[in-house]
């Protein structure tokens, strides 16, 4: 087919579209050139943003949630089951030190507005004054949680035995899932 048979058949197709068909025509076309110069461009974009928002998606998902800064101090303290293991190691400490403890007294005590339990313990202990310093040292090594609250010292004037009353108060995290109460056993 030749370029002169097209040219015809195209004149005779326009003819007989009309004028209805033509403006078809028209529309048709002024469709298409909006969909390449306006539609297209957009299409690519919304498919670039969605790509930016679920790779950012991806990487919040990845990031560790922040806590409040309190939560994150109050997760420094142990749970309240660690306790046996603390006072265990008040007897080796005690034991290792030469020092010999005599009667002591345990208190439970929950803190009123706070996560967190305090265990008293007081005890008079009896020995040298460098035993009572390494005895000291390995308990508050041992137990980071541990606060020593009080120390009172008398002394034999016959001997080198110190008797030292100490208090420490250990601090605990209060689970509210423990059988606990606010701290005091049911």
């Amino acid at each position: 087919m030749n370029t002169s048979h097209l040219q015809v058949w195209l004149r005779w197709f326009w003819q007989q579209l009309g004028t209805a068909g033509r403006l078809g025509f028209f529309l048709v076309l002024a469709a298409i050139v909006l969909w390449l110069v306006q539609v297209r461009p957009r299409d690519a974009k919304v498919r670039e943003l969605t790509a930016e928002l679920r790779m950012s998606r991806e990487e919040q998902a990845a990031r560790p949630e922040k806590k409040d800064p309190l939560s994150t101090f109050y997760a420094y303290f142990p749970g309240f089951s660690t306790l046996p293991d603390q006072l265990a190691a008040i007897d080796t400490a005690a034991t290792a030190a030469d020092m010999a403890v005599r009667e002591s007294e345990y208190r439970l005590q929950p803190l009123t507005g706070l996560p967190l339990l305090r265990y008293q313990v007081s005890l008079p202990i009896d020995g040298d004054y460098p035993s009572l310093r390494t005895f000291l040292k390995a308990v508050l090594d041992h137990a980071p949680n541990a606060v020593l609250d009080e120390v009172r010292f008398d002394r034999d004037e016959n001997s080198d035995v110190v008797t030292a009353r100490l208090r420490f108060s250990f601090y605990y995290r209060d689970d509210p899932r423990s059988k606990t109460a606010g701290g005091v056993k049911q």
